[in-house]
């Protein structure tokens, strides 16, 4: 039966290495201490931020180039890429969109919501993340007024494209892994933590005990748990 791990990472608009934003510098550290050695040339090994039609092999005009942006230069062997991330529009337009939209659905949470962030603050490890995200619900939090149209509907916009990239991981992992000796999955926090209570397969976390656990806690909440307070 493969191995499969879905790899939890902090993001990072660049690093020393020269990723693109899927990884920082000390998520990087630990990736080529505890995932690399998983990963050899009959890996399939799937990133938040690929949207391709088919796999990416090592015959692919832009494999070494994406796998370089993706897993830095740390890798000496040649997994097949792939990725389903359908919010890369190939737009720079749109998806500058998509962010603004994002960051308007932060700013909704911060200025209409109220958290006990008390209880998310005592976080340190993966397995604590895992089990307040598996018993937290929108019931823990307390909308300061009404919301109106706009920030109900961009709640719903936000749990649709977060529960749609899940979607689309997960049956990728299913219906190709078979074909490799191991698939690994490399992305934010709050989707492995999704994706982890959605399936059965193994997490290795990679951010920092302590403050990057809270971050990807409330990460996951933010995306995932609070918009049904705006929704119902």
């Amino acid at each position: 039966m493969t191995k499969t791990l879905l790899v939890a990472s902090v993001h990072a608009l660049g690093t020393s290495a020269g990723l693109d934003d899927l990884m920082n510098d000390r998520s990087y550290a630990r990736f080529k201490e505890q995932v690399l050695p998983h990963i050899t040339n009959k890996s399939l090994v799937l990133c938040e931020g690929i949207l391709s039609d088919s796999p990416i092999t090592p015959t692919h005009p832009k494999y070494d180039f994406i796998k370089k942006r993706m897993l830095g230069d740390a890798l000496t062997v040649q997994p097949t890429l792939w990725g389903f991330d359908h919010r890369q529009s190939g737009s720079q337009e749109k998806d500058q969109a998509k962010i603004a939209r994002h960051d308007l659905w932060t700013r909704v949470v911060q200025q209409t919501l109220e958290y006990p962030t008390w209880k998310y603050m005592q976080v340190r490890t993966f397995a604590q993340v895992l089990e307040l995200a598996r018993t937290s619900s929108s019931d823990d939090v307390r909308l300061i007024e009404t919301p109106s149209s706009e920030q109900v509907e961009v709640a719903r916009w936000i749990r649709a494209i977060n529960r749609k990239f899940d979607r689309l991981y997960l049956e990728g992992m299913r219906k190709h892994s078979p074909r490799y000796d191991s698939c690994v999955f490399i992305g934010g926090g709050a989707h492995v933590v999704s994706m982890a209570l959605k399936s059965e397969h193994e997490a290795i976390d990679l951010s920092e005990a302590g403050t990057e656990s809270t971050q990807m806690l409330m990460a996951y909440l933010v995306d995932y748990v609070w918009p049904n307070a705006f929704i119902k």
